[in-house]
């Protein structure tokens, strides 16, 4: 969340400084007047067409770890089924947003749910100029419990700098179909029970 105070000084006799701050929530917020905040918007992207594909059938490589949750903080999806549910987990190098850039991202397969999640923090300036931080993308395997298209899914940005807590204050995503194309974009949370996300208003970037 970003803070930022304007000083503006008035000189008559002696300086006057006003100094107001604003804030960006997650959803659309009531400024006291009866006017209401547009959510920040994150950036819009395509998953590459390889980790798309990554998704019909997810393979660890030797190495990889045991993990209850995907991502971090409020960008974060738990995979466990029960207190004794672990999930392979590994770190890559991949351009899993398309961009045709690799990051470090970090990968879990729900070998239950059949859901391949990754996890970058490789920041991102927005049109509006807050910083997308971090991104959380799941992609729907073969034979997922929701029914969806094999490499379809969503994703959701952490919009502007984490608080004091080092959780993403406002998040902002895209559910996407089987081609990489947005479906449905906006302020969003993480239904982390049914392995979704749900856009709580709706916008574009």
């Amino acid at each position: 969340m970003k803070r930022i105070s304007f000083i503006f000084a008035l000189a008559l006799v002696a300086a006057l400084a006003i100094s107001c701050s604003k804030k960006t929530d997650t959803a659309t917020s009531d400024m006291g007047d009866g006017s209401m905040t547009t959510p920040a918007a994150g950036k819009q992207i395509k998953p590459s067409a390889s980790a798309m594909a990554m998704a019909a059938s997810p393979t660890a490589p030797a190495g990889a770890t045991k993990e209850t949750s995907a991502g971090s903080g409020s960008l974060s999806a738990g995979t466990s089924n029960n207190a004794s549910d672990t999930d392979d987990s590994w770190v890559a190098m991949s351009d899993i947003d398309g961009d045709g850039d690799e990051e470090q991202v970090d990968w879990i397969w729900d070998d239950e749910d059949k859901i391949l999640y990754g996890y970058t923090e490789d920041d991102a300036v927005v049109a509006d100029g807050v910083v997308a931080t971090a991104m959380l993308i799941a992609f729907y395997g073969t034979g997922n419990d929701a029914n969806q298209p094999v490499g379809s899914g969503w994703y959701v940005q952490g919009v502007g700098e984490a608080d004091s807590l080092q959780a993403e204050v406002d998040l902002w995503g895209c559910m996407f179909d089987a081609n990489g194309n947005a479906t449905q974009c906006g302020a969003c949370t993480i239904d982390a029970t049914n392995d979704a996300v749900v856009i709580t208003s709706t916008s574009t970037q």
